[in-house]
């Protein structure tokens, strides 16, 4: 067997929604404490316009 990881990848697909899979990776998340719950805007709330960062040695000069 070669070196390295292999990833095995199914074309089996899941009986999950799109609303019921960004669920469960946001409730993973909370619970992995990268995201903090206070932070969460509820169903119908208007979050704030996201802030994007440039990262450094990419676009421009």
């Amino acid at each position: 067997m070669a070196s390295g990881s292999r990833t095995t990848v199914s074309s089996e697909s899941f009986d999950v929604s799109l609303e019921e899979a960004q669920n469960m990776v946001m409730t993973a998340r909370v619970m992995l404490g990268w995201v903090d719950p206070d932070d969460l805007v509820p169903n119908g709330g208007e979050a704030p316009e996201p802030v994007v960062e440039p990262v450094a040695g990419e676009g421009g000069a």
